[in-house]
């Protein structure tokens, strides 16, 4: 499965989503602007997913999300991702660390 290389490399255009969602029965595309940190836009993917009730509103789905966006846009055999079978919690925790707060969670201490 593809996954994005680091999240701390920005890739062409920085990170950018746009999350389509249904409200009073109109579709509607909610834009988000680029940003070069994946864990700042995923936390504003997470409030705008809560305040309307959409699903998937939590960081982690947020950053998969994010990512999944991501690689679609890039070009094919970019130096961006790599096909890697390592879970992507597993990715994440390599990124930012265990005390990074970006999903809310801070280890304990020792």
């Amino acid at each position: 499965m593809f996954h994005l290389i680091d999240f701390h490399k920005i890739p062409p255009g920085g990170y950018y989503f746009h999350e389509d969602f249904e409200k009073d029965g109109r579709k509607k595309r909610k834009v988000f602007q680029t940003t070069p940190e994946a864990g700042t836009l995923a936390a504003r993917i997470t409030n705008f997913r809560k305040a309307n009730s959409l699903p998937r509103a939590d960081v982690m789905s947020a950053l998969e999300d994010l990512e999944s966006f991501t690689i679609a846009r890039l070009p094919v055999g970019n130096r961006w991702t790599h096909d890697t079978e390592v879970p992507f919690t597993q990715l994440v925790a390599a990124a930012y660390g265990p005390n990074c707060r970006t999903c809310g969670f801070t280890s304990p201490p020792t």
